[in-house]
């Protein structure tokens, strides 16, 4: 047994296994030394931390946890990490303020949840070295925390569970379009399922969600995540245009506006990423289709100065440029469908929608 009660002294002595010669019982130190000492010396490494004023004097080491710069004097530029001597579970915490994004370069790279940097005001970039992969998190400064974590001024979280008035709300135009739940509500995956139905009408349309002047991208930081696929392409018979995201018109790509967009006939049928402000766009053509058969997430993070566009889970376009950003150009969040031909009905199939705001 490890574990010995010395009557004498009235002691608990722990014998790690093997740590005793055959010889005389007497303890072999340099067992201890060899193996055990350079285990827990690996653990509180992991536990402390060295304070460090740049980037450069940390070297982008992961061999015990850092913080480099500091709320007062956060450092800038690029960050380059490197896996040389790593210990797993090490930490980086990162004080950083400048006027554009830096890029992370260096190992394998695992950006997590939260993929945001603000210009010109405090982040804060914590990069974790976990089995090999840098994982990395943005966190910025905001009027309101709880236990270390932003909490949103606005989180508005739809399960599409029934019919019923909601903050968001639906506008169809056209026979047997609208907005209706599935007869498959309940499945062992999804709380709710809806369709928005473009109907069976040649021009019939239908969008659910806030109104098109709810939200202004020059005083929050937002994100937005849903689930959907398509019952059918969009094609020469019955074309249709899908989008989903932020957008100030009801018809189509509006002048202002933060969205996914899908017809056949753009993109070779695949999802294109819009930003657009006072009617000047930027688009990202991503090689990615919409799919009828399995749900798809898609997700917007962004404020005034950056947007991600995200589709289950992988970065697809970073905007900088016509973002709706100045006083006027307010949007409008929802999901919409617009037929231009056809009367075969099609609509998309959604379910669970979140979106949240954050005061920057």
């Amino acid at each position: 047994m490890p574990f010995v009660f010395n009557p004498l002294t009235k002691e608990l002595n722990y014998y790690p296994p093997g740590l005793q010669t055959t010889a005389n019982k007497a303890t072999d130190f340099s067992i201890i030394n060899n193996n055990l000492y350079p285990t827990v010396q690996a653990v509180e490494t992991r536990i402390n931390h060295v304070e460090v004023a740049s980037l450069a004097s940390w070297a982008g080491l992961f061999n015990r946890n850092y913080i480099v710069g500091t709320e007062s004097s956060p450092v800038t530029g690029n960050i380059t990490v490197t896996d040389t001597g790593a210990i797993d579970g090490c930490q980086v915490t990162i004080y950083h303020n400048d006027s554009t994004a830096p890029t992370v370069s260096g190992g394998t790279l695992s950006p997590v949840f939260n993929q945001i940097y603000v210009p010109n005001k405090l982040n804060v970039i914590v990069i974790q070295y976990i089995g090999g992969t840098f994982q990395i998190t943005y966190y910025q400064k905001v009027d309101y925390k709880f236990q270390g974590i932003s909490i949103p001024l606005v989180r508005i979280f739809d399960s599409f569970m029934q019919n019923q008035a909601n903050v968001m709300t639906a506008v169809a135009s056209g026979t047997g379009a609208g907005f209706n739940q599935t007869t498959n509500i309940f499945d062992q995956y999804n709380l709710g399922i809806k369709c928005i139905e473009k109907g069976t009408t040649t021009t019939g349309s239908c969008r659910y969600g806030l109104t098109t002047t709810s939200l202004d991208f020059q005083y929050v930081t937002a994100h937005a995540q849903t689930s959907l696929y398509l019952s059918n392409l969009s094609d020469a018979t019955d074309t249709y245009v899908a989008m989903w995201g932020f957008n100030d018109s009801t018809t189509t790509i509006g002048g202002d506006s933060v969205l996914f967009y899908y017809t056949h006939s753009a993109n070779s049928g695949r999802w294109s990423c819009y930003t657009s402000a006072n009617s000047v766009q930027t688009v990202t053509n991503t090689a990615i289709a919409p799919s009828t058969t399995a749900y798809q997430r898609l997700a917007i993070e962004g404020n005034g100065s950056v947007i991600y566009f995200y589709i289950d889970g992988v970065l697809v376009a970073t905007h900088t440029t016509n973002i709706p950003n100045t006083s006027a150009r307010s949007t409008g969040f929802f999901s919409q469908i617009i037929a231009s031909a056809g009367t075969n009905n099609r609509y998309i199939l959604e379910r669970h929608r979140l979106l949240e705001l954050y005061r920057l």
